[in-house]
């Protein structure tokens, strides 16, 4: 379970409820008023209120998503800025990793005096790598991301 900051999101649902005003600085602000809405009936649970069950699994590709069949809201697939409201005042960080698998990898082989010049150069000329890669096993570049981290 991860606590949320209920007061923020009852104040921009109140915010955009009360509001008349339709504009499309509202709108982008609040365009995710359904996924505001059913955390809003999430955090009403007798587990732990005002906390979202945070359940996740792998995807084939290596990536971690909501969990298959689950029936509430996935902090994994919100976007920024609901996320921004959600944590707002928890003083957490919402870090990307570019090849997080590979820069992690490389991180601590670093750490322990291992040297990987294969993974590193990947790293630092991921683009040309991949094309060239597309370009010589004919496929496509969802797909080779995936073979990059089997």
């Amino acid at each position: 379970m991860i606590k949320i900051n209920a007061n923020a999101l009852d104040s921009a649902l109140n915010d955009f409820m009360n509001s008349g005003d339709y504009d499309e600085t509202k709108r982008s602000r609040y365009k995710n008023l359904n996924k505001m809405t059913d955390l809003k009936k999430s955090l009403n649970n007798t587990l732990l209120p005002n906390s979202l069950p945070v359940c996740y699994s792998e995807s084939s590709a290596g990536r971690l998503g909501p969990a298959y069949g689950t029936n509430f809201p996935s902090v994994i697939t919100m976007s920024q800025e609901l996320k921004s409201l959600l944590f707002s005042g928890h003083e957490l960080f919402d870090y990307d990793i570019s090849n997080a698998h590979l820069s992690i990898f490389t991180g601590l082989c670093k750490r322990y005096g291992m040297e990987c010049p294969n993974i590193q150069h990947y790293l630092e000329n991921k683009v040309e790598c991949r094309r060239m890669w597309c370009e010589d096993f004919g496929v496509e570049i969802k797909p080779l991301k995936a073979y990059i981290l089997s």
